[in-house]
């Protein structure tokens, strides 16, 4: 730790909250440049880095756990894709920390002229499900019944100002058979669409194996004098949530936009702030209807987070998503541009209606402790629109969903254990009973596809209408990760109590249990990573409660995860002091 009077000391020959508040005045102070070697210097004596790859990538997860151990500067963390996440600075002074061998593991790359071609690590990954898809959090890559693969890796080019990266994403689903709602294909409609919502979220994506090459992680942007603007296909991860962020997430794959916003946080005297604008399409899966004429939205986006000065660690942020249908015949730039932003009325009803929009809402908060080594956080949302302030006076829980969490390290000499916990909640609330509409989370009834991507969520992974709890635990070592969880989650509670409760009474919920073991293992320049699984779930998407005696059946499915990534380098890097980088936070 540097001394405010000069020389370092050891973390540990400091106390925590001024170790904290040390943490805090450096970076405040530092608004020349996003998170560089000269930063972490001015936080402790020996920073390194870990390059992150992806928004799931463990090393952005051990990056976080550092922060809150007091081993990293603080970052927000609640505004965050791929290319923002390269770089994640960590302190390796004074007493060992569990992956300090695996710090300062750089990208490979080779000098063009100014430039710098950096390779991204060759990752191959498989999943199976015996018994029902299990997919969440995993982008492109739908986790159907059977064997799933995916395989990527690619190039990124940093050029002063300018970088840019090619990453693709091959994936390929065995997609074997399950028993599903059965559904005629009436009006053009998919037989394997989702039967209770109107909702492009498919049961099945068809009835046979199939492939995809996808764009990925791939980006081209420019950062200069603190701003970012750029076009991408990354994955977005909005709010502080470790496993369930209502407005975004990675469950489905990424989709093409154009941002503009800050390069990294911007200090405005009461704290630091940081913002982006983001205006993209989403497309309609093959598994919905045969129109053509509603196959794209648009959809728009701000997100915003604030620091407040002197109090070390909180960041609170909101954000809000707009998507209206794009007609055949296209929108104007002012519909594009502005109407998302300026456009705050409640639609007349009707499917119809060539102005009907969705609007969600989300408030977010996150706090860092690293004198304690833990972090709590929370995200409040809504679904549907406001009528008036007296309407979100009165009722401000209609529409409204919740996700929870927190996590605390505790170090035991160079080894962390990891305690967390989450839940969340998406189910209506009981504004219904005064005769307002059952609004459903990620559902529509005028933007019919509601807030999907090619067939997939890219909000919370639980879907419309669920709520989830998780409790898990992680032994960090020199070696790797390995731990257990154990989760719960009832899906799609507002179509049960639409269309199931007066039937079967509490026993007709959609309920699944799960219990799991994992590990990450470190092989030279191998990262091996491995998951098993097992999944009691009950009356699985309500299929056989049509039967009166149908309730509480039961599915079980075992899932297997198998992955591997190589690092070239990665064993033998380890004393590579911080690299300076030009993007991130």
């Amino acid at each position: 730790m540097r001394h405010p009077l000069g020389g370092a000391r050891s973390p540990r020959s400091i106390d925590a909250p001024t170790r904290a508040a040390f943490a805090t005045a450096a970076l405040l102070a530092a608004t020349a440049g996003p998170l560089d070697a000269q930063q972490v210097e001015a936080f402790c004596a020996g920073g390194r880095s870990i390059a992150v790859v992806d928004l799931d990538d463990p090393f952005g997860d051990y990056a976080r756990l550092a922060e809150i151990a007091g081993r990293a500067p603080s970052r927000p963390r609640v505004i965050r894709q791929p290319a923002d996440e390269r770089r994640a600075p960590v302190c390796v002074e004074g007493d060992a920390t569990p992956w300090d061998a695996r710090l300062g593991a750089t990208l490979p790359e080779i000098a063009i002229g100014d430039a710098r071609l950096r390779f991204l690590p060759i990752a191959a990954l498989a999943h199976y499900n015996t018994g029902y898809p299990r997919d969440r959090n995993d982008g492109v890559r739908w986790s159907g019944r059977g064997l799933s693969t995916e395989v990527r890796g690619g190039i990124e080019l940093a050029w002063g100002p300018v970088s840019a990266a090619f990453a693709p994403i091959a994936v390929w689903q065995q997609n074997r058979a399950f028993e599903i709602v059965p559904l005629d294909a009436a009006d053009g409609r998919s037989p394997y669409r989702y039967p209770w919502h109107q909702i492009d979220w498919p049961q099945r994506f068809g009835d046979a194996s199939f492939g995809t090459v996808d764009l990925g992680q791939s980006y081209i942007r420019i950062d200069a004098y603190g701003a970012a603007l750029g076009f991408s296909t990354e994955n977005l991860w909005w709010g502080p949530a470790r496993r369930n962020p209502i407005l975004m997430s990675n469950s489905g794959p990424g989709f093409a936009h154009v941002f503009i916003g800050t390069g990294r946080p911007v200090d405005i005297r009461i704290g630091r702030v940081e913002g982006r604008l983001l205006w993209g399409h989403l497309a309609e899966s093959d598994y919905f209807d045969a129109n053509p004429d509603n196959d794209r939205r648009l959809f728009a986006g701000v997100v915003v987070d604030f620091e407040p000065r002197g109090l070390p660690g909180l960041y609170l942020g909101a954000a809000r998503a707009y998507l209206r249908t794009i007609p055949p015949g296209g929108l104007d730039l002012g519909d594009y541009v502005l109407g998302p932003y300026t456009d705050v009325r409640i639609n007349p009803r009707g499917a119809d209606n060539p102005e009907a929009d969705n609007q969600l809402l989300s408030l977010f908060g996150r706090w860092a402790l690293p004198e304690s080594g833990f972090e709590a956080y929370v995200e409040w949302a809504r679904e549907d629109h406001f009528a008036d302030i007296g309407d979100l006076t009165l009722e401000p829980d209609h529409s409204q969903g919740y996700t929870i969490g927190l996590q605390k390290v505790v170090e035991i000499g160079p080894r962390w254990i990891r305690l967390a916990g989450e839940i969340a909640h998406l189910g209506a609330s009981t504004t219904f009973m005064s005769g307002r509409p059952l609004p459903t989370f990620y559902a529509h009834s005028q933007v019919i596809q509601g807030y999907t991507h090619r067939g997939q969520l890219i909000g919370a992974g639980i879907g419309p209408g669920a709520d989830a709890q998780y409790l898990g635990a992680d032994l960090f070592t020199s070696r790797g990760v390995v731990g257990v969880y154990g989760e719960r989650i009832r899906y799609d509670n507002d179509a049960y109590y639409q269309w199931w409760a007066n039937i079967h009474g509490f026993r007709g919920h959609d309920v699944e249990v799960t219990a799991g073991v994992r590990q990450l293992l470190f092989l030279g320049d191998f990262d091996l990573s491995w998951e098993l699984s097992f999944s009691h779930r009950y009356n699985r998407n309500f299929v056989r409660l049509s039967d009166p005696e149908g309730a509480l059946w039961a599915d079980r499915n075992w899932g297997f995860r198998l992955g591997a990534a190589w690092r070239p380098g990665a064993a033998s890097r380890s004393t590579t002091p911080l690299p300076v980088t030009t993007t991130g936070r």
